[in-house]
């Protein structure tokens, strides 16, 4: 459990409207970059993946950016299923029983993750002074 974690989510919850804004647009600048690189790994032959790809705030009293990949765009019907259905994006990434893994989603947030961290940080602290 992280010490004081309910006192930040307290603060963060009632920074002014402005210092939120600047925030949130950290963030999702952080997670575009990150975007990028996905979309870089993202198979060169499945374009509907890649345009799936995005980076969402959370929205609400909430701060913060999902980051995230597939959706109806890439949702297909199993092949010998009734009305089964796959996310091909989720195959991608973990493969199936016929198709080995083409990773793209996780590997550069891995990648990136300390320099997130940094980030992240960076932008609360200068959200922070703004105070």
């Amino acid at each position: 459990m992280v010490q004081g974690l309910q006192s930040l989510k307290r603060k963060l919850r009632d920074l002014p409207k402005k210092t939120r804004m600047v925030l949130e647009a950290d963030l999702s600048v952080i997670g575009r970059e990150v975007n990028v690189e996905q979309r870089a790994r993202a198979p060169k032959d499945e374009q509907v993946l890649t345009s799936t790809i995005r980076t969402e705030a959370i929205g609400g009293d909430r701060i913060g950016v999902n980051i995230r990949a597939g959706g109806d765009a890439t949702t297909r019907p199993v092949r010998n299923g009734a009305d089964a259905s796959y996310d091909y994006a989720m195959a991608q990434e973990h493969g199936t029983e016929d198709m080995a893994p083409m990773p793209f989603f996780y590997g550069p947030i891995r990648t990136k993750k300390r320099q997130i961290k940094r980030r992240v940080t960076q932008a609360v602290k200068k959200a922070a002074r703004s105070l």
